[in-house]
């Protein structure tokens, strides 16, 4: 704890640079995108391994290993072709994202339906918010001038979010230990 109290300044130096990116998105959203989408295969490739190697793994135990095998396959092909394609990604990510998010919807559902009956109204939950995620999906990827600039515009809000809130905490931290201290 008294480290955290101590070291109150590099949170508020991270929330400064949160906020500056943030900016730097709004300034440059096509240039955010490109950074986003080298993430964004970074993520997918990693998630992707790790969904290969569990659902093998686990294949006597786990229920639909095939559906989760599938899901990892298609985020390493996804990552694969982020990476040479980095530019490209960048214009379609509105689609690529779209195609994501229902292919993610679509198995939530599955899964939902194949879940036991003994899963109550988490079922129905579980199947309806399946069925949202596909359609949110769709509706991203149906315009992607609109979804490439809502993308944007969400992740530097977020930035610009996250940032003031680790401003505030550094603060609150700061002022913590100011009176432990008195």
């Amino acid at each position: 704890m008294e480290r955290i109290l101590k070291n109150w300044w590099m949170i508020l130096i991270k929330g400064i640079i949160l906020i500056i990116l943030s900016f730097v998105v709004f300034q440059y959203p096509v240039g955010a995108s490109v950074g986003f989408s080298v993430y964004l295969g970074i993520a997918l490739l990693l998630a992707g391994a790790f969904l290969i190697v569990g659902s093998l793994s686990m294949r006597e135990t786990l229920d639909n290993w095939g559906w989760r095998l599938a899901e990892g396959i298609i985020d390493v092909l996804l990552a694969f072709f982020i990476f040479t394609h980095a530019g490209l990604t960048a214009e379609t990510l509105p689609l690529i994202l779209g195609f994501w998010i229902m292919f993610y919807g679509v198995l939530m559902t599955i899964d939902a339906i194949g879940a036991s009956k003994d899963a109550g109204s988490n079922r129905w939950a579980n199947i309806a918010l399946g069925i949202m995620i596909t359609l949110l999906g769709y509706f991203i990827s149906s315009n992607l001038l609109a979804g490439a600039i809502s993308i944007s515009l969400f992740m530097g809000l977020a930035f610009l979010l996250l940032g003031i809130v680790y401003v505030l905490l550094s603060l609150k931290i700061r002022k913590m230990g100011q009176e432990i201290i008195s």
